[in-house]
């Protein structure tokens, strides 16, 4: 079951704070339904390689998405509705089956970096990353967030060994790095 409601977004395209209603569509649970072609990939996902997206596009189309993306509302760009925290997966998978994107709006992301941190915590409890791609994004939030090694590790769900593990990588020739 569809139904309709609005949504208060802030646009990212002011200086000052510009609350907007706009009305978008919503399923049962909640989730924004979206155009996908609409929703703008975050430019620095950690998440680098993203696979079976054909895979992925059978099951949505047959399924239906199950797991909604996470955004943030935009205002003020002709192009974009959203831009993505969480899915983008899903968000390849939803355009190439040719179907609505399921996604939830966060609120209270202040800057590229919060943003940043957010994906990182939605993405490392999940597999299938590289080890490159977990130490290129532990070492920003080191660098722009002044996050310690035993806060990233706290984020992902995991030890303080494998954030320097990690970490550890990036020592590495870059011809090995990309090997990896």
């Amino acid at each position: 079951m569809k139904s309709s409601s609005s949504s208060v977004i802030i646009s990212h395209q002011s200086t000052s704070a510009e609350i907007v209603a706009l009305p978008h569509q919503r399923d049962s649970d909640g989730a924004i339904l979206l155009d996908p072609n609409r929703v703008m990939a975050f430019t620095d996902n950690p998440r680098k390689k993203f696979r079976r997206i054909p895979e992925l596009a059978e099951s949505i189309r047959i399924c239906g998405q199950r797991q909604p993306g996470k955004i943030i509302l935009i205002t003020g760009d002709p192009a974009w509705d959203a831009e993505l925290i969480d899915g983008e997966r899903r968000l390849r998978a939803c355009r190439l089956a040719g179907v609505k994107f399921r996604a939830y709006s966060e609120s209270g992301v202040v800057n590229k970096n919060d943003q940043f941190e957010r994906s990182f915590i939605a993405n490392f409890g999940k597999e299938d990353h590289d080890g490159i791609e977990i130490a290129h994004s532990i070492k920003r939030l080191m660098d722009s967030n002044n996050r310690s090694l035993t806060e990233i590790a706290t984020m992902a769900g995991k030890s303080i060994t494998w954030a320097i593990q990690h970490l550890n990588l990036l020592n590495l020739a870059p011809e090995v790095q990309k090997m990896l």
